[in-house]
């Protein structure tokens, strides 16, 4: 796939067609349903990803506006997946800009001149002239009811949330240095910074979750949440890695959340935590038997 990293293209590309992306949350569904207008002419597509719109509307959904699903490399990867060839990413403002020669000129023509044209209202252009756009087909596309998973992350349903996009609602990021708690209570955690702070964290609660790390699948017990025991403040992402013992401090790893096992609970001291864990422990193993047979692990993502 060539990524474009500004809005500068030449027209000389001569696509066929041209898809503009203004949702917030990239599912299975919705990229199937786009899949099926483009149809066979789909490896010649020039996908455009719209930066601004990754962001959750305050209108429609009453969510955080810095809020998404999927950060920029979880959305380049999956459409490397599904088989793009040339992707853009771009701002809505560029889009709107009239200056002379830019690629907003391009789709401005297009929008006046291509046939099949459909134009998403939430997207405006200026009229351009001089530009033979007959040879293109145009999406500037929106699908709605985007705000389905931020709610069921919202209330810790992952599994649901995983049967709306199509694959396990991931979180990626670098391990990071914490208070080394979870080693003193006999389960050491990789503590996970997400790569991009605008993503969405589901609720706070111990989940059972895969776990990839240079490309390798691990089974995972992960822990959200503040630490009421200890008295913490901030919410961590804490990931105990079954059968693992490398040090990884620095490394790039991605969560996939399967489901959740308990809401967050503050013990009146240590022992409790303690004895609390081992059920967990105990649970998630269950939970987790054979569970790779259960998904198509494909290019960091877990498709359901």
């Amino acid at each position: 796939m060539k990524l474009y990293k500004s809005n500068n293209i030449s027209a000389d590309e001569s696509f066929r067609y041209i898809v503009i992306e203004s949702f917030p949350g990239i599912t299975v569904k919705k990229w199937q349903y786009l899949k099926n207008i483009i149809r066979s002419d789909f490896f010649n597509t020039l996908f455009i990803h719209v930066d601004d719109k990754w962001s959750v509307k305050k209108a429609k959904s009453g969510y955080n506006k810095t809020c998404i699903l999927n950060c920029k490399d979880e959305f380049i990867d999956f459409l490397r997946i599904s088989g793009v060839q040339h992707l853009i990413i771009t701002t809505e403002e560029n889009l709107k800009c009239k200056k002379k020669g830019n690629f907003s000129n391009t789709l401005q023509a297009l929008t006046k001149n291509a046939e099949n044209t459909w134009i998403d209202s939430s997207l405006s252009f200026s009229s351009c002239n001089n530009y033979d756009g007959n040879r293109f087909n145009f999406l500037a596309h929106e699908l709605n009811d985007f705000s389905i998973p931020y709610k069921m992350l919202d209330k810790g349903m992952v599994k649901k949330a995983a049967s709306e996009l199509g694959y396990l609602y991931q979180i990626r990021g670098s391990v990071v240095y914490g208070n080394n708690l979870g080693q003193k209570l006999g389960y050491p955690t990789a503590n996970v910074s997400p790569e991009d702070n605008r993503k969405k964290i589901p609720a706070r609660g111990v989940y059972t979750a895969l776990v990839n790390i240079n490309d390798k699948w691990y089974k995972s017990m992960v822990n959200i949440g503040m630490r009421p025991t200890f008295k913490s403040s901030g919410v961590t992402i804490e990931s105990h890695i079954f059968d693992f013992s490398d040090t990884i401090y620095g490394s790039k790893i991605s969560i996939h959340f399967i489901n959740k096992l308990r809401d967050e609970i503050s013990f009146p001291n240590i022992k409790l935590l303690q004895e609390q864990i081992v059920k967990d422990e105990k649970k998630a193993l269950i939970a987790l038997e054979n569970i790779e047979n259960e998904f198509n692990l494909k290019n960091g993502f877990c498709f359901i």
